[in-house]
């Protein structure tokens, strides 16, 4: 799935907010959700597809369990007390 696919996905315009990108994907999460509605784990996976890749490729955001260690590298790089060493 790409950007253009993601934003389709959630129903986003061209120019948008975190806060909208936010409030659809969890409008969207309470309609597919598996735990309400029966037979839609397979949309709810798209829709958390859709939700990372716009996080991450237009605001840089990633989730706490996703791509830790870039995260750490970015954040700390090669800090002799906090960081990693990079090779």
């Amino acid at each position: 799935m790409d950007l253009r696919e993601a934003r389709q996905l959630l129903e986003l315009g061209e120019n948008t907010e975190k806060e909208e990108v936010r409030g659809n994907y969890r409008r969207l999460a309470k309609e597919y959700h598996p735990d309400l509605n029966s037979g839609n784990s397979g949309k709810m996976m798209e829709i958390n597809e859709a939700y990372e890749i716009i996080m991450k490729g237009e605001f840089d955001i990633i989730g706490p369990w996703q791509d830790y260690q870039e995260w750490w590298l970015k954040q700390y790089g090669n800090d002799p007390i906090w960081g990693a060493e990079i090779p």
